[in-house]
């Protein structure tokens, strides 16, 4: 049977400070994800699934441990704690920097190729910028 959280009781768990229970919570949503991706054939591969801190307390929780705060990096982009401007709790992104290193050498191959091919007008127009 699928296990289904409500929003409500992850913060309820999250305000009351009940990190056991924000820990069993997830340990019986990995499990329930597990047995989802068994039924359709498919399989997560255990170095690359980890669970971590993850919310507005994360930061602070880290800093007394005297650790920096987890991030992960998904589809290209690096997913960390963040606030707003009003100081609110945020998911941040940023480009991965693995993605950004990429794009940066296949524009610069690129740049390199075109360089005598193409006028100075011509290239900024491929390039768009």
């Amino acid at each position: 049977m699928p296990l289904r959280l409500k929003s409500s009781e992850v913060m309820l768990s999250e305000f009351s400070g009940g990190t056991n229970l924000m820990c069993s919570a997830a340990n019986a949503l990995y499990t329930s994800l597990l047995h989802h991706t068994i039924f359709f054939g498919l399989e997560l591969s255990p170095e690359k699934t980890r669970c971590i801190e993850f919310c507005r307390y994360a930061p602070e929780n880290a800093r007394r441990r005297g650790q920096k705060p987890k991030e992960f990096t998904f589809l290209g982009f690096t997913h960390y704690c963040g606030k707003t401007k009003k100081g609110y709790f945020k998911i941040r992104r940023r480009t991965s920097h693995k993605k950004y290193g990429q794009c940066i050498r296949e524009f610069t191959d690129w740049a390199r190729c075109s360089r005598g091919v193409l006028k100075k007008g011509e290239m900024l127009r491929q390039a768009k910028i």
